[in-house]
């Protein structure tokens, strides 16, 4: 099986849970997030996929409730996640990307020329 990796939405999913003592809704969830409340579920179940992978208890998901991390789990996870932080590559944001192939294509023609980010 291929290494999970959690991007930056899922780490900042785990950071928020890990501030709170209790349930989080997944309203509540998505608006700290700034994202729908089905992409709050994906990134939940991305986040299961990548704990289940380290071995750790998936996130408590409870109808009415809301999500949890548990309490036991909770050190762990700060561990994991700073280890596996160190370990990613970076992954480019679609205008980053965009402005990297906007560079790159200036410099094979020869005419490196200074761009306005």
């Amino acid at each position: 099986m291929a290494t999970l990796y959690i991007n930056a939405r899922c780490e900042k999913l785990l950071n928020i849970l890990l501030s709170r003592s209790d349930y989080m809704t997944i309203n509540q969830l998505a608006q700290a997030l700034s994202v729908s409340r089905r992409t709050a579920y994906y990134d939940i179940y991305k986040v299961n996929m990548w704990l289940e992978q380290a071995g750790l208890s998936q996130l408590k998901v409870v109808r009415e409730k809301g999500v949890f991390l548990a309490y036991k789990e909770r050190e762990r996870v700060q561990e994991l996640m700073e280890t596996d932080t160190k370990q990613q590559v970076y992954i480019y944001s679609p205008d980053e990307r965009e402005k990297l192939i906007i560079y790159s294509i200036q410099i094979t023609d020869g005419r490196r020329q200074e761009l306005s980010w």
